[in-house]
């Protein structure tokens, strides 16, 4: 039976809201001697051929993060999804895949959602679910001989973010300073979206085929202030010595008519080079993780009883304080930053 260790629930992603929720919704994981079991379809992108007159891949003008703040807008203004979800992730020479579902209910003040992972460790079962009831974000991680419930009180959330909403949610262009900041906590996909709003700078779209859909890629890299706060040093140091399990830069895919983010691929330090390649918007062949919704629906009712949740009187614990200390602005470092661009030291 493999040991599901410490070490490795720190270093492995997790859907459930993004990369730094692996902190707070400890993924699940399964041993894949060979990879993930993904159709070779499914991971094979072309380019699309550039319109009349111009011999350019194809590719839109202006800010990525724009894009990505129209998808969050979108994901805010749609009442229902339904939608399967694959994971892989690499932990040192291993590969691990996870599987599991996504719901989502209303919009504005209604808005409920729910997630789900399971898979195997060694001969049990684990699970992993995280449900937002409106009021409270519950994540209920079910592991071999152990369980843990924690609760996250979105009025608290909602009442201190929003003194820090310009800072939390970077605009780009479009209308993302208008954007509720209480997205980075409630869950869903919405706040795996805001999340890589907050964190990353995305280049120019390139619009490219992947089976049979037409998908906007953009390629994300670290806000500097970000980068710094979540790993002091490896800013100025010139990205020396990346961590192993820290993404380096992320690749999304969203589909060209739904604005669906049906791909999200964040690549190690090991694979640096490949955000400067010719390759840089095709998914990459051992990303450091990466996660896929499929079969997504947009129509189908849901059943209420889906985003309800009830814990055991003792058996939780609340991480609002903590979770919100993590989004709280980090004080700005102007020197360092500023030598830092000047130099060229961070790529």
């Amino acid at each position: 039976m493999r040991r599901f260790t410490k070490k490795l629930a720190v270093a492995v992603l997790a859907v459930v809201g993004g990369y730094w929720a692996a902190r707070v919704a400890t993924p699940l994981v399964k041993p894949e001697a060979e990879g993930p079991q993904i159709p070779k379809a499914a991971l094979v992108a072309t380019e699309l051929s550039a319109p009349s007159g111009d011999s350019s891949p194809s590719a839109a003008s202006g800010d990525g993060n724009a894009l990505i703040v129209e998808v969050l807008e979108r994901l805010e203004r749609r009442p229902n999804i339904m939608a399967k979800i694959r994971q892989s992730m690499r932990v040192g020479r291993d590969r691990f895949t996870g599987e599991g579902a996504y719901w989502q209910q209303n919009v504005g003040n209604l808005r409920k959602s729910r997630w789900e992972l399971k898979t195997l460790i060694g001969d049990d079962e684990a699970f992993v679910t995280q449900i937002f009831d409106g009021d409270y974000v519950w994540t209920d991680r079910r592991l071999p001989g152990q369980r843990n419930v924690s609760r996250i009180n979105i009025s608290r959330v909602r009442r201190e973010l929003a003194l820090n909403s310009p800072q939390l949610l970077p605009a780009g262009q479009g209308r993302g300073g208008e954007l509720n900041p209480e997205v980075l906590a409630r869950g869903g996909v919405s706040q795996l979206v805001a999340d890589l709003n907050r964190l990353f700078i995305f280049g120019d779209e390139q619009t490219l085929r992947r089976g049979e859909r037409t998908v906007r890629a953009v390629l994300g890299r670290w806000r500097p202030a970000e980068l710094e706060r979540q790993w002091p040093g490896l800013l100025t140091s010139g990205g020396n010595d990346w961590p192993e399990h820290l993404p380096h830069h992320v690749l999304v895919y969203i589909d060209n008519d739904d604005f669906f983010p049906y791909l999200v691929e964040y690549r190690g330090g090991d694979q640096a080079s490949l955000a400067e390649s010719a390759a840089s918007h095709f998914p990459a062949p051992d990303p450091l993780a990466s996660f896929e919704f499929i079969d997504v629906q947009f129509a189908n009712p849901i059943p209420s009883e889906m985003f309800q949740f009830t814990p055991n009187e003792s058996d939780w614990h609340d991480e609002t304080g903590s979770f919100v200390e993590r989004l709280k602005p980090a004080p700005p470092k102007e020197e360092e930053s500023s030598t830092a661009r000047r130099n060229g030291t961070w790529r």
